[in-house]
């Protein structure tokens, strides 16, 4: 990779510099296209990997696994494999494997460290969950019993992965936890761990609630096409219907406590971003919390997400059941509903009947719709944290706002949403028409080839490979 450090749009650092970690470190939360200089990076570090001491061996390994660079899985695998009584490079050749398409194998090496997985340190005990996690309740159990009392369970609630029920005692444990989180209680804490876990035991766990908080890959098949099977239904009989996800941003709007709907009136001219009045702010609160309780779908941080994730997420499912939310709408861990529906590919099935796209980037800009596509397009401008837009408040997402509610929706029609909070009542304006609206949220960006507009997307960049131009993976978009 080049050290021109403005075109890896990492500021003044002299990346050459840096020891193969730091630099890919500094990479992946500097670099304005982290995805594109890491898979630059991963293609000429495989082709020295020989040449490289064991620490620097590790760290590329981690970033094949990362990027799921599965054309690099071969070398990385011959160049770690004199290693395998190092217990990091153990973990690091069940993840490749297991990345190669060969399950059993994963299985049988997860298997065998379980002997010995007590005694090593917890962030390594955490790697063999995470991956027993993707490979089922079956491999998970007998990881599960091995990692008994170990810290490295903190934040899990890995009972729920195995069709256990949650107890009370450790429902106790949880609420005592969220109940210290920010503008929560007790009795908000004890409500949310309630109603994530009966939802989960009956059924509706949307992901492993033994990964990270942010991962997108363990979502739930049957939840994911069911969803877009009821999507379908509705636009054939005229029916209206929403889907949407739930976020911090969201919770706090509800809260009163972020005036600025997270930047959608612009910046002003002291360059802060400008804040709706009292009267308007109240009259928003009440859209949003309408268009909320009469979604169909609902997603929510589940149980995890709330012990280990953003300190806003507990906010989130309480506040749903204090504007009146019906809980069986609510679906723990829904809030990665659009990643969940690209990655299983079902997104696909709604593209094929979609008449329309609400957000900032042009659809004949997206990589994952047809060029042939006769879609309209209501833009929004992006977020402005990532779209930056010094234009005030007459170029802001708030002028589109009444127009884009207000819009001519008909029965029958499918619109795919990326608009953040505001989205949300865009969700509601279709609904109500008799038209279906999925939000699907920054999915957008990465259609656009775009990695570096969401945290989440950072810490698993291998979601935007299909989409970069001239990866070898952008046959896989299709």
């Amino acid at each position: 990779m080049s050290g021109d450090d403005d075109t890896a749009g990492t500021g003044e650092v002299d990346l050459e510099a840096l020891p193969l970690p730091e630099r890919i470190w500094y990479v992946r939360w500097y670099s304005h296209t982290p995805a594109i200089h890491l898979l630059e990076m991963a293609a000429e570090t495989a082709d020295r990997v020989a040449d490289l001491d064991l620490t620097d061996r590790l760290a590329f390994a981690e970033l094949v696994v990362s990027l799921r660079a599965t054309e690099h899985i071969s070398t990385t695998l011959a160049a770690l494999e004199p290693d395998a009584d190092n217990e990091w490079v153990r973990q690091l050749l069940a993840e490749l494997v297991w990345l190669q398409g060969r399950p059993a194998i994963a299985d049988a090496l997860i298997r065998a460290e379980c002997a010995s997985l007590g005694e090593v340190e917890p962030d390594l005990q955490r790697r063999w969950l995470w991956l027993a996690a993707r490979r089922g309740p079956t491999v998970l159990g007998a990881l599960a019993d091995a990692l008994d009392g170990s810290a490295s369970l903190d934040g899990t609630v890995i009972e729920a992965d195995l069709g256990c029920v949650i107890s009370r005692e450790r429902r106790d444990r949880f609420t005592t936890v969220i109940a210290g989180q920010v503008r929560m209680d007790e009795h908000r804490a004890r409500r949310v761990v309630d109603l994530l876990a009966d939802r989960m035991e009956a059924g509706w766990r949307f992901r492993s609630q033994a990964v990270p908080w942010f991962a997108f890959d363990t979502y739930s098949e049957n939840i994911v096409a069911r969803v877009v099977g009821e999507a379908l239904a509705a636009a054939d009989s005229g029916r209206g219907y929403s889907a949407l996800r739930l976020g911090d941003g969201e919770a706090q709007v509800l809260a009163g406590v972020m005036p600025d709907i997270t930047g959608v009136l612009g910046v002003g001219a002291d360059k802060e971003w400008n804040e709706l009045g009292d009267v308007e702010y109240v009259a928003l609160r009440e859209r949003l919390a309408a268009a909320i309780t009469s979604a169909d779908f609902v997603g929510v941080p589940d149980l995890a997400q709330c012990l280990a994730g953003p300190m806003g997420y507990s906010e989130v499912p309480a506040t749903c059941l204090e504007i009146g939310v019906d809980p069986d709408r609510i679906v723990p861990g829904g809030c990665d509903l659009g990643w969940a529906l690209e990655i299983s590919g079902q997104v696909d099935r709604l593209i094929a009947r979609c008449n329309g796209i609400i957000g900032p980037i042009d659809p004949r800009g997206l990589q994952r719709i047809p060029g042939d596509a006769d879609l309209t397009w209501l833009s929004v401008p992006g977020e402005l944290l990532y779209y930056y837009d010094e234009g005030g408040l007459e170029t802001s997402h708030w002028r589109r706002f009444e127009a884009i509610t207000s819009y001519d929706y008909r029965p029958g029609e499918i619109w795919l949403v990326g608009a953040g909070v505001l989205g949300k009542v865009y969700c509601h304006a279709i609904q109500q028409a008799g038209a279906v609206a999925v939000d699907i949220g920054s999915v957008l960006d990465a259609w656009a080839g775009r990695q570096d507009t969401r945290g989440t997307v950072r810490e698993q960049l291998w979601v935007t490979v299909p989409y970069l131009e001239d990866s070898p993976h952008q046959e896989d978009s299709s």
